[in-house]
């Protein structure tokens, strides 16, 4: 069966209904309805057309899961919840409009939408869950309401096309390997509330040439910028307290690093593979510096004392003399 109608007086659907019905292409589901139960279409991998009603309050867990070739999909405004996987591998899936009123978007909700280029994210959003658009791979930019308060871990973990987002002032953690694998992110902003950058949080990040970190974090953990392979200079704020194992390991093209006075534990590893670290900056004495027992920093001359407001100056001095045919030099 290709297409199927449901009629008028059915009110509820159970449970896999229409689990891996590989032929089906369209479903109009009738008004009375209240909610697509769990997995009611997961694996359907031929439909392309579901007609919605506004009497659905709710997407059950895995409802659409699979269903590859769905291009779009109206969710009418009457929905409240849309549970875990419930889009997760809709890889046909090219863009959402969540409605107003869904207060939370589900661990996995859009995994592995690889199509996936264009989300509205209502303002009623508070909470974005675990890897809720992880290997979105052709999202390229995400606006996140500023209502948003906590992003789950892996949230946009494989999103390699992702190049723009700007994150909320209510952020307060930077969950594990939420943006691990963004390898289009050129530059971050870090909320200034935020206190920890958690594990992985940038790891392979590759072009990911500037972030600014503000003074309320507290703790960088491990691997947080594990092979940002762009990143050059590297200021830390003061405030940081920790420096979690393998935080800069493989930034190959890291120079300087600036790390502050308010350090009180380096971990194993974190400069491993920063083959080309060159100048560390830190302005406290030399024996705080030894203290910490950095490793893998045998190529880089650490400056102590370092004054990070210091100035220059310079005086001129002329080395050759111009003349008609020539520029001098000095």
């Amino acid at each position: 069966m290709n297409d199927i109608s449901i009629p008028q007086s059915v009110t509820r659907i159970g449970y896999f209904a229409f689990y891996d019905c590989s032929s089906l292409k369209s479903v109009t589901i009738p008004d009375g309805v209240k909610c697509i139960s769990n997995d009611l279409f997961s694996n359907c991998v031929s439909l392309t057309s579901v007609d919605i009603p506004e009497s659905i309050t709710e997407i059950g867990y895995s409802a659409f899961s699979g269903c590859k070739r769905i291009k779009n999909i109206n969710i009418p405004k009457s929905v409240s919840v849309i549970n875990t996987e419930a889009f997760k591998g809709c890889s046909g899936l090219t863009s959402i409009k969540i409605p107003e009123g869904v207060s939370y978007i589900s661990q996995v909700v859009f995994s592995d939408c690889s199509s996936l280029t264009d989300i509205d994210i209502p303002d009623s959003v508070t909470v974005i869950g675990y890897s809720a658009f992880s290997n979105c791979s052709s999202l390229s930019n995400i606006i996140i309401p500023k209502g948003v308060t906590s992003l789950g871990a892996y949230a946009f973990a494989g999103c390699t096309k992702l190049n723009d987002i700007v994150l909320p002032d209510e952020i307060t953690v930077i969950d594990n390997g939420t943006f691990n694998g963004c390898k289009s992110l050129t530059n971050m902003i870090i909320p200034r509330e935020v206190i920890s950058i958690h594990n992985g949080a940038f790891m392979e990040c590759i072009n990911l040439t500037s972030i600014i970190i503000p003074d309320s974090v507290i703790s960088i953990d491990s691997y947080a910028f594990a092979n940002c392979n762009s990143l050059i200079d590297f200021y830390i704020p003061e405030g940081v307290v920790t420096l979690g194992e393998g935080a800069f390991y493989g930034c190959k093209s890291l120079k300087s690093i600036y790390i502050p006075e308010s350090i009180a534990s380096v971990e194993d590893v974190v400069f491993a593979g920063c083959d080309n670290l060159r100048a560390i900056r830190y302005p406290d004495s030399r024996e705080a510096w030894d203290s910490l027992n950095v490793s893998y920093v045998d190529n880089a001359i650490v400056y102590c004392n370092y004054d990070p407001s210091h100035t220059h100056s310079y005086i001129f001095k002329l080395v050759k003399p111009g003349n008609c045919t020539e520029k001098g030099m000095g």
